[in-house]
């Protein structure tokens, strides 16, 4: 029942499992071919990340929440 992805117009994130709380990454669309195994993640939850959701209104903006009980909304820079 959750979003582990999420795209919108100009992103596509995605939910990893990362050790010490949750992470997601958040990928331009135009990038093409394999990540960087040290591609930068969005991290700041001390449980998994359970959902993720794009701001309709903003292209730059999403929300996550994690089994911490935490929502976190994020600014993603241009």
């Amino acid at each position: 029942d959750n979003h582990f992805c999420a795209v919108n117009p100009c992103f596509i994130a995605v939910v990893t499992e990362c050790s010490c709380g949750g992470a997601f990454f958040v990928i331009p669309l135009n990038q093409t071919g394999k990540l960087d195994p040290h591609y930068p993640r969005v991290c700041g939850h001390g449980g998994n990340v359970l959902d993720i959701k794009w701001n309709p209104f903003n292209d730059f903006e999403i929300a996550s929440c994690s089994e911490d009980t935490t929502i976190k909304i994020w600014d993603i820079p241009k």
